[in-house]
């Protein structure tokens, strides 16, 4: 197993106001720890992906062992999405045994695991006039008070959006809908100063790694609406209203992905199943899973942990 260690922010310091006032964040470093109070541990996995082929069942037994090991009794497990490997454009009956599968492991899973829906969770093939048609599916499965919803823990709040919309009817685009946008605002708008805020979504609302998948011709880059939000500057222009919002965390690309804008940092998630249990690594990132340490004055370390399907 290999750990990865990403510092997260510390808020602004004389050193950082040094550097220039658009670098409104310092680093921290491990002998500045014992002073940021007791953290809340949170484990990010994303992108499961399970289904009765590919060995995906015993990969993912592996993936729960080491989980177990690094981290036995986190605070909070959030999963973000992709669940199982594909409830988009498979029959009934194959969805049923993707689930099955899924709630044969999550036993093995601390009992607090937190959800966003992810693309392949949406049931898709269907007839429309089937009443598990879309989210209903999901929701139900994972007993979701809602396709998006909030929750507290400690000095945090945590805002888990559906980032999967059907477009002219087909699955599925990159966004928020209207009603979504408002709820969003509304809970913002009801945060306490003093409480930190991380944005879960499945797709990100921003990246770098978009442009692994991106096609380029004739000095022309095309981005699909399906790799990242494509209201991201609307959800964008929202959050950084908010000073209580930290980081923004995503899986969906597979990819291991950081980025500070705006003092929010966006990061993206290595996925579980690698290469869609094709193999360990995809791209330039081996599977694995994220473990987060966040202090109560909103900033935060995250450690990206690797594991082996041998």
């Amino acid at each position: 197993m290999i750990r990865r260690k990403f510092l997260g922010t510390l808020t602004l310091s004389s050193t950082a106001m040094a550097l220039g006032a658009a670098n409104k964040f310092a680093p921290i470093f491990d002998d500045a720890l014992e002073d940021l109070g007791k953290p809340l541990q949170l484990v990010q996995i994303t992108d499961t992906h399970v289904y009765d082929q590919k060995e995906s069942e015993k990969r993912a037994g592996l993936f729960m062992e080491q989980l177990s090991r690094v981290a036995p009794n986190p605070d909070v497990v959030m999963h973000t999405g992709d669940i199982i490997h594909d409830a988009l454009g498979n029959d009934r009956q194959k969805v049923q045994k993707q689930w099955k599968l899924w709630h044969s492991l999550k036993g093995q899973l601390p009992n607090n695991v937190h959800y966003a829906i992810g693309n392949h969770d949406v049931w898709g093939h269907g007839p429309k006039s089937d009443k598990m048609y879309g989210k209903k599916w999901v929701i139900d499965e994972l007993e979701l008070e809602d396709r998006y919803y909030s929750f507290s823990k400690g000095s945090w709040k945590f805002i888990v959006l559906d980032s999967t919309q059907s477009k002219d009817g087909q699955w599925y685009t990159a966004a928020i809908d209207g009603l979504q946008r408002e709820w969003l605002q509304g809970e913002l708008d009801n945060t306490p100063a003093d409480t930190q805020v991380m944005i879960v979504s499945h797709i990100p609302i921003l990246s770098t790694c978009i442009f692994d998948w991106a096609k380029s011709e004739n000095g022309i880059w095309t981005v699909s609406g399906a790799l990242m939000h494509s209201d991201s500057h609307e959800v964008q222009a929202i959050l950084r209203e908010y000073p209580q919002v930290k980081l923004c965390i995503s899986g969906h690309l597979h990819l291991l992905d950081s980025i500070r804008y705006d003092n929010i940092d966006y990061l993206g998630a290595g996925a579980v199943s690698g290469n869609w249990w094709n193999s360990e690594t995809f791209r330039q990132t081996h599977c694995g899973f994220c473990v987060f340490s966040l202090y109560p004055d909103g900033s935060y370390q995250r450690e990206y942990h690797e594991y082996s399907w041998s």
